[in-house]
């Protein structure tokens, strides 16, 4: 099993193990432990994600349901848990399931076919790469790089202002917050759906446009283009539909 490295903060916990409940608190190297009544919420964003896509959590929830006695325990060897910030070094293998509860403020790199779960942001020095056919989840804002050559699908839980790369043959992102940094191709561009919950300024669509997808749907909650079903400004297939303006905040 080929294994690639990724930098975090401290050895692999074991899942289950509970940090405190009062909230984040500092290890020394000024890393964060998240407290366990966030990271179930974390959980159940995952679960609702899982049930509306294509491309499902389902190995994360495998693990977070461990404990039914009539369900078979997943792989150990898939998971890397990690229970504070991602900042040094271990090992990932092949096709895993990673699950930070902290930041990552590192370059976390993925192939096969794997599930990526942050629990807080991914910072500008954060990336991720991952190869193969991807789910990633991130429940804060996405400063840093997301890069996915393959199939994937990506949740953005705050707001994207970093970068986001796609891959062959498709990828689905999704952002609850502000969709304010570049969405643009690895290499050739392929099929990109785009759910924009928050504010998606038309320069911002327009520069994903421009790499002419071979298809591209949008769909914004707000936007400075006028509500309605608009046609792409270069593509040939595709629309961008918006709800309403942008509110007042």
């Amino acid at each position: 099993m080929r294994c690639i490295r990724l930098t975090v903060a401290t050895a692999c916990l074991v899942l289950g193990a509970r940090a405190s409940l009062a909230g984040e608190r500092l290890q020394p190297d000024r890393t964060r432990v998240v407290a366990a009544d966030r990271w179930e919420l974390v959980k159940l964003a995952v679960a609702r994600e899982s049930v509306a896509s294509h491309l499902r959590f389902f190995r994360s929830l495998q693990w977070w349901i461990r404990d039914d006695p009539g369900r078979p325990a997943p792989n150990p060897g898939d998971l890397v848990a990690m229970g504070t910030d991602a900042l040094a070094e271990i090992a990932v293998p092949a096709s895993p399931v990673v699950h930070v509860r902290g930041s990552l403020a590192t370059t976390l790199r993925v192939d096969g076919q794997s599930e990526i779960v942050i629990g807080g942001d991914v910072r500008k020095d954060g990336r991720i790469e991952a190869e193969g056919i991807a789910v990633v989840h991130v429940q804060g804002n996405v400063d840093g790089t997301i890069a996915c050559s393959g199939m994937a699908a990506v949740w953005v839980g705050g707001d994207l202002r970093g970068e986001v790369l796609t891959g062959m043959p498709s990828m689905h992102l999704h952002v609850k917050g502000d969709l304010l940094g570049s969405v643009r191709p690895i290499s050739r561009p392929a099929l990109l759906y785009v759910d924009a919950e928050g504010d998606a300024p038309s320069n911002v669509l327009a520069a994903t446009d421009r790499y002419r997808y071979t298809e591209l749907q949008i769909a914004a909650r707000e936007s400075d283009l006028a509500p309605g079903i608009h046609r792409l400004w270069t593509g040939a297939n595709g629309f961008v539909a918006v709800a309403g303006p942008v509110a007042e905040r």
